[in-house]
């Protein structure tokens, strides 16, 4: 009478295998995961300032009044930006410059579901890159540049 079933070694062969197929998907997943946080960080940046910008029109809406962002340089911590409504993840770190219009013209921002900041200027039509932390500028007429 003859047993069925697996020897020692073809077990073994199996988990070298697969173990050798978890080692090859591992680094694929992983560099998903964090371009889904980058993309995730990027949509809120565009959505918090959308918001930043649109405060005005809600404010308007609601109490008939324009209580419009005057013109500077704001920090997102300092909780200097009461009434912007966003949805999504707020930042939780980071500054924003108005301009005159109402319009950010240069931002970045830091939120606590991505380590890396993300920077936005009006030069770059309108969306938010990863980058790096960037300085606050003095005033809202600092030219804003962020080298290489």
């Amino acid at each position: 009478m003859k047993k069925k079933g697996f020897t020692l070694i073809e077990l073994l062969a199996v988990i070298v295998i697969l173990a050798i197929i978890a080692l090859i998907a591992t680094p694929m997943i992983m560099g998903v995961i964090d371009d889904a946080k980058k993309g995730a960080a990027e949509a809120s940046a565009n959505g918090y300032i959308e918001a930043v910008e649109n405060t005005p029109i809600y404010n308007l809406l609601e109490n008939a009044e324009d209580t419009g962002i005057p013109k500077g340089v704001y920090e997102t911590t300092a909780n200097e930006l009461k009434n912007v409504k966003v949805k999504g993840e707020a930042p939780t770190g980071g500054w924003v410059v108005v301009n005159d219009q109402g319009i950010v013209t240069a931002a970045c921002l830091k939120f606590s579901s991505y380590s890396k900041w993300v920077k936005y200027t009006d030069a770059d039509h309108a969306k938010a890159i990863l980058g790096a932390q960037t300085t606050k500028p003095t005033d809202a007429d600092a030219s804003i540049t962020w080298g290489n």
